[in-house]
């Protein structure tokens, strides 16, 4: 029997005020998810291990099966790959962020108010620069606010801070904003700090970011850099389970990135965006194409996540009420017994804007499975799923299973 894994980034929440102290899961309508409870099991899930946050990046390799701790060298290489760049030997990727600075020089916005249009032209002014020393910068543009950024050179290094603000940790109004954990990695460090002060001098003069300030929007006249890399072994998935046909339907860079590097088959389409503003027409419909001919396919939603960062829960409900309308004409238009897997990379509580260590619902159904007499898939139902607490490696291990896709462990 065939799998389908939906995976709703940054789904996990907690109890929001203007919900009735409902996440927005537990506020949503999803009918066709709180059947597949009824007739499966749920549980919650800690991606890496209770209580820490994870990334994107590594909360869908843990999602994948993978151990990070053997294959995880940065976000930066992973953004590279997604966006279609081919690194060399010895090159360096960070993941970029265009922001918004003051005349201070305080980050105001760390995603620039999620410029969507004209990036490229942001890209193109800042790649190629000269940082002296051998050391070079291409840059290359991502989904909305994100590009890949990579440095070549003598010297580089991964012993950095990210230059990226939390409320925990805001940037200085002047530079350094990266700092060498390592004696050896500070004349690196000094060449990135470089690159990141004289690229707000070169985006501030942008006709782009003059253009978005008569209209009142906030200018991307600053970069912001984290998660440095090499690019890492990975080995393919099919090496992992041998004989499984895989396929990942995705828009979103880190996870498309992710998707090629183990050996995934990819489903984009027009439409798919990696936004709020995704085509889940298209994304069902490409479902249904990997389906015919694949045993496992994952269906990645990014719009959780996203408002969830930017603190609408509203917002997030609606988007889960899509994402479970999107399923149910996956279920529909496949029309055979099928194994439907669902979870998330993390949690993204709306009153938080960030990255939390709070478990995620999953959820396991399909014909001849057991059940546990949940009725509906959220954060407070799950709590007493049949499934219990797994991380993300073991639930794969437990969607595969379901399928009899997990090789015996001797003899």
């Amino acid at each position: 029997m065939k799998i389908l894994y939906l995976i709703m980034d940054g789904l996990g929440d907690r109890p929001v005020e203007s919900l009735g102290m409902r996440t927005p899961l537990e506020a949503a309508s999803t009918p066709c998810l709180d059947e597949l409870a009824r007739k499966g099991m749920t549980g919650l899930m800690y991606l890496l291990s209770p209580g820490v946050p994870v990334g994107t990046d590594v909360g869908h390799i843990c999602l994948f099966g993978y151990d990070p701790a053997l294959i995880y060298t940065g976000r930066g290489p992973i953004e590279a790959v997604g966006v279609g760049c081919e690194m060399k030997p010895g090159e360096l990727a960070f993941r970029g962020n265009f922001a918004t600075v003051n005349e201070q020089g305080q980050v105001v916005d760390k995603r620039a108010g999620r410029i969507r249009e004209r990036t490229d032209e942001l890209a193109r002014a800042l790649s190629g620069m000269d940082l002296g020393d051998g050391v070079h910068v291409r840059v290359k543009e991502a989904t909305e606010h994100r590009a890949a950024v990579i440095f070549s050179g003598p010297g580089l290094s991964t012993k950095l801070t990210n230059a990226y603000p939390s409320s925990l940790r805001p940037l200085p109004q002047d530079f350094p904003w990266v700092k060498a954990t390592e004696p050896e990695a500070e004349a690196f460090a000094a060449k990135v700090n470089d690159f990141m002060r004289r690229a707000q001098e070169i985006m501030a003069a942008l006709d782009v970011n003059r253009e978005r300030r008569e209209r009142g929007e906030k200018p991307a006249n600053a970069i912001l850099l984290r998660g440095p890399g090499f690019m890492p072994d990975v080995p393919p998935f099919s090496s992992r389970f041998p004989g499984l046909r895989t396929g990942l339907v995705v828009a979103q860079e880190t996870v498309l990135a992710l998707g090629k590097m183990m050996g995934m088959t990819i489903g984009k389409a027009p439409g798919m965006t990696g936004g709020m503003e995704t085509d889940f027409d298209a994304k069902a419909r490409e479902a249904l194409r990997l389906l015919k001919d694949h045993d496992l396919v994952f269906v990645h939603v990014k719009g959780p996540d996203l408002a969830g960062h930017d603190h609408l829960p509203e917002t997030k409900k609606s988007i889960i009420e899509k994402v479970d309308a999107m399923l149910a004409s996956i279920l529909e238009g496949y029309g055979e017994p099928l194994i439907v897997a669902a979870g998330s990379d993390h949690s993204t509580p709306c009153a938080f804007g960030e990255h939390s260590g709070d478990p995620v619902p999953i959820l396991l159904s399909g014909p001849g499975l057991r059940t546990d007499g949940t009725t509906a898939y959220n954060e407070s139902a799950a709590l007493g799923g049949g499934l219990g607490r797994l991380s993300g490696r073991d639930f794969l291990n437990v969607v595969l299973n379901a399928a009899y896709r997990v090789p015996k462990q001797g003899s």
